[in-house]
């Protein structure tokens, strides 16, 4: 990873604002702060300070943000969670039923790892096609990750879904490799009826 002082300075940045912004809505739950806490006592522990005084001063942003953390508000958290997993398309591909706003912990976890996924897929789906091989591809063909990914940007950047010929191949490859699956166990249905009704959404919305 590029860890230099660069991508921390802008990592940092990212976090403050993070934190603040789900500080506001009371979203955060134990989960998150305590990732956030690694990250942040990684770049301490990482970073190469000019002098005492830059030290100083990264370590004021660090306290700050640790204090933010201590005092974060965990009333909405499980928002985070459902505002997520519809924008995804989580939820629909399960047999999940709202109960008092709580969110199973295998759910929360599929959503968290789609969470992480997102800057690979974007990457992708921001190359032209001649840029982009077999091989990746192959990766986003039958990939739910991927789907939910592309549900998340058809809501916050609509604009790099248009006219994408790696999403239109993806899908219609989707396409094909659905017709006629039958008599499948609990977690291959869930999984494959999303696939299936997503990717058929998604293809007839960008066509």
């Amino acid at each position: 990873y590029n860890t230099d002082n660069s991508f921390f300075d802008k990592l940092l940045t990212l976090l403050n604002y993070f934190i603040e912004n789900y500080n506001s809505m009371q979203s955060f739950d134990d989960y998150m702060v305590k990732n956030i806490l690694d990250i942040i006592n990684y770049i301490r522990c990482n970073y190469k300070y000019d002098s005492v005084l830059d030290k100083k001063n990264k370590y004021d942003i660090y306290n700050n943000a640790i204090i933010s953390l201590n005092n974060s508000l965990q009333v909405n958290s499980e928002y985070f969670y459902i505002s997520n997993g519809l924008a995804r398309g989580i939820l629909s591909g399960y047999d999940y039923k709202f109960n008092n706003f709580f969110v199973p912990k295998n759910i929360k976890q599929i959503i968290r790892t789609s969470l992480c996924y997102d800057n690979f897929f974007y990457d992708i789906l921001t190359k032209e096609r001649k840029n982009v091989s077999d091989s990746e591809i192959s990766i986003l063909v039958m990939n739910e990750l991927f789907i939910y990914s592309v549900n998340y940007f058809r809501l916050e950047c609509p604009k790099i879904l248009e006219n994408n010929s790696i999403l239109k191949q993806v899908l219609i490859e989707n396409k094909k490799f659905l017709i006629g699956f039958k008599n499948l166990d609990d977690k291959d249905f869930y999984t494959l009826k999303n696939l299936k009704k997503s990717s058929k959404k998604i293809l007839k919305e960008i066509r």
